[in-house]
């Protein structure tokens, strides 16, 4: 059942894991930035 305890429980779960397999962490994300082309 969903209640306040099991939706921040939920939430966290959800910040520290993946929906999909090609998704990039925050860390991850910095080490492809550089490599990014620049916004035209």
């Amino acid at each position: 059942m969903w209640n306040r305890a099991t939706r921040g429980r939920m939430a966290e779960i959800e910040r520290k894991t993946k929906r999909y397999p090609t998704d990039l962490t925050d860390e991850e994300w910095e080490k492809v930035e550089p490599f990014l082309p620049c916004a035209a």
